[in-house]
């Protein structure tokens, strides 16, 4: 009888012992006793038995947290990077104009605004708000190419004495400004993912495209509208969580640069495009501090 009882539980354990010499653990935390057969960038190939019959099987890099061994030893940790997968990003926040105002506040205050309103006006026009959104297609592990698109907007006001000094007349009015930058090209982007646990992620995204540029200008009963178009470029860094295996929430810090060589000026009677000298171009270059959201498609 017992000969007979190992002669049947011996085909089983060499079965087992054959399919169960490594172990998966997926982002769900479930197990997989198997046997790894090939593994390839985007997935794992694996054969484990079913109701006692060897199956093979396939499961994606990105559903895998560590492959170890039946000793539970872990000897491979696969991190979270994506391969294959298509992805958006969506973040808006804080934006600061990093140029310098000193040649315009001086010339406002020629005209008679005093220094503490016309330092009111341009931080009211440098601080703005940016939203950012952004599409890859990751072609390799970590590395994907797409689109970035940025839309950058801010606005000032203030009420002034003006004085164009010729000794007999003082004008008390509006001095407003609307600020609309768009910017849009093709991008890179990579990303590591940190830790053993591989929630938190690291991502830099770097993109190149064009700029537009529009400025909607009132002072006194003057009205002005600028526009004008150049290249431009952008870096950006991110530090993501993953709140599921599909989506992310995040933290962006952006460097947007770009100057305009040209501009048009409109006066609503008259037109007229200005080169303007290097020393004066029209710099637009900005820092974003943005939140975000990444979705994994």
């Amino acid at each position: 009888m017992i000969n007979r009882l190992l002669s049947l539980l011996l085909p089983l354990l060499l079965a087992v012992t054959s399919f169960a010499q490594d172990r998966i653990i997926t982002r769900s935390l479930d197990t997989l006793h198997c046997k790894i057969i090939r593994k390839t960038p985007g997935a794992v190939y694996f054969k484990q038995l079913q109701g006692g019959v060897p199956t093979t099987s396939r499961i994606a890099r990105r559903e895998i947290l560590s492959i170890g061994n039946d000793g539970f030893v872990v000897d491979k940790v696969d991190e979270r990077i994506p391969f294959g997968n298509f992805d958006l990003s969506f973040s808006g926040g804080p934006s600061w104009l990093v140029a310098s105002t000193k040649d315009a506040k001086n010339q406002a205050m020629q005209l008679g605004v005093t220094r503490d309103k016309i330092d009111s006006y341009y931080r009211q026009l440098k601080l703005g708000w940016a939203a950012s959104a952004g599409g890859h297609w990751f072609i390799s592990p970590g590395m994907g190419v797409g689109a970035t698109w940025r839309f950058f907007f801010s606005g000032a006001e203030i009420w002034s004495t003006f004085d164009p000094h010729d000794g007999q007349t003082l004008f008390y009015g509006q001095m407003k400004e609307k600020l609309l930058i768009q910017y849009a090209g093709p991008s890179l982007k990579a990303s590591t993912p940190l830790g053993r646990s591989q929630r938190l992620v690291l991502n830099s995204v770097v993109s190149a495209g064009m700029v537009f540029y529009r400025d909607e200008a009132l002072s006194m009963h003057n009205y002005l509208l600028i526009t004008g178009n150049n290249f431009g470029s952008a870096v950006e860094t991110s530090l993501e969580t993953f709140l599921t295996p599909k989506i992310a929430l995040g933290a962006h810090l952006s460097l947007f640069a770009a100057k305009l060589k040209k501009i048009k000026v409109d006066s609503g009677s008259n037109s007229y495009t200005i080169d303007l000298p290097k020393d004066q171009r029209e710099n637009v270059s900005a820092l974003d501090l943005r939140a975000g959201i990444r979705i994994i498609l």
